[in-house]
C-alpha cells in the first residue's frame, strides 16, 4: 500500500497499491527468536530475496495457504490474468499481491490504480501520508498493509518508537507538532467515535492547510480500502517473516 518532491517522493509500489523499502529492526518483539528460526522483520517487502528459501517464499503463489480468491495455479490462468497476477506479486516479491483480488473486477481495478495515482500527487507531508497509513493498518490490524510500509515511516521522519507505540496499540510521543497533530486527528477520525473534534480539525489545519487535511483523509479512506482487501481476501505475508499483528486469541 516514497522523497523530495509530489511527483518523485513515492516509490512505484503503491501504484500497483502501497508501498516500501527495507527493514526496520524495532518492530516486534523477540528479535532474537524470529531470526533463529530464519524469519525476516516486517518492514522488508522490497527486500529483494537471496537465498533459496527467501526466493521459494516470494514466489507468486495463487493457491498460498489463507488466500481466499479460487485462483487455479499460474499454469492454468487465462495469459493476461496470469501476467498481471505475476507482475503485482514481483512487485512486492511475494506470493500474492494487495490487489490480485480486483483481477476479477477490471473496471473497479483499473478506477482503484486511477486513484491510487491520483493520491501520488498530493502535498500532503511524507510523514503524514506514512502516520495515516500506519494508523490505518493499525486499526484493521492489516500485517501486509503494515508490513510494506513500516521502514518506510521511519524513512520519511516517524520515530521508530512511535511506530511501535502504534502497533501495539498505545499512544506515541511525538516531538513534531505536525506529527502529533495528525496522529491526534486520525485517532478522532479511526476511533470508536469515527468523529474529529474542532479543536483538532483546526489545529491540524492551522499547521498543514485545508487541502491537505483533505487528501490526508482521502489517503484514509484509500487505505482503508486497501485494508479491507487485506483482510477480507486473507492476502498473506511472506511464509518467512513475522506477521505484524499476530491472531487474537
Amino acid at each position: 500500500m516514497t522523497v523530495t518532491n509530489t511527483a518523485s517522493r513515492r516509490v512505484p509500489t503503491i501504484r500497483s497499491a502501497i508501498v516500501v523499502a527495507g527493514l526496520m529492526l524495532s518492530a516486534v518483539a523477540g528479535p532474537a527468536l524470529a531470526q533463529a528460526a530464519g524469519q525476516q522483520r516486517p518492514g522488508s517487502a522490497l527486500a529483494k530475496p537471496t537465498t533459496p528459501a527467501e526466493i521459494e517464499a516470494a514466489r507468486p503463489n495463487p493457491q498460498h495457504p489463507g488466500f481466499r480468491i479460487p485462483f487455479g495455479p499460474l499454469e492454468k490462468m487465462e495469459p493476461a490474468q496470469r501476467q498481471d497476477f505475476i507482475r503485482q506479486s514481483e512487485s512486492f516479491n511475494t506470493p500474492v499481491g494487495p490487489r490480485a483480488p480486483l483481477i476479477l473486477s477490471p473496471e473497479v481495478n483499473t478506477a482503484w490504480g486511477n486513484f491510487a495515482a491520483a493520491l501520488q500527487k498530493s502535498e500532503l507531508p511524507q510523514d503524514l501520508f506514512e502516520l495515516t497509513i500506519m494508523m490505518t493498518a493499525a486499526e484493521w490490524r492489516a500485517n501486509f498493509e503494515w508490513w510494506v510500509h513500516e521502514s518506510q515511516a521511519v524513512k520519511s521522519g516517524l520515530p521508530a518508537a512511535a511506530v511501535e507505540a502504534i502497533r501495539t496499540g498505545r499512544r506515541p510521543r511525538f516531538s513534531n507538532p505536525r506529527q502529533e497533530a495528525g496522529y491526534q486527528y486520525l485517532a478522532e477520525l479511526l476511533g470508536e467515535r469515527h468523529r474529529v473534534s474542532d479543536q483538532t480539525y483546526e489545529r491540524l489545519r492551522a499547521i498543514i492547510g485545508t487541502r491537505q487535511i483533505v487528501e490526508m483523509t482521502a489517503v484514509a479512506g484509500h487505505y482503508t480500502n486497501v485494508a479491507m482487501g487485506i483482510v477480507a481476501h486473507g492476502i498473506p505475508v511472506r511464509s518467512n517473516v513475522t506477521p505484524p499483528f499476530p491472531e487474537r486469541r
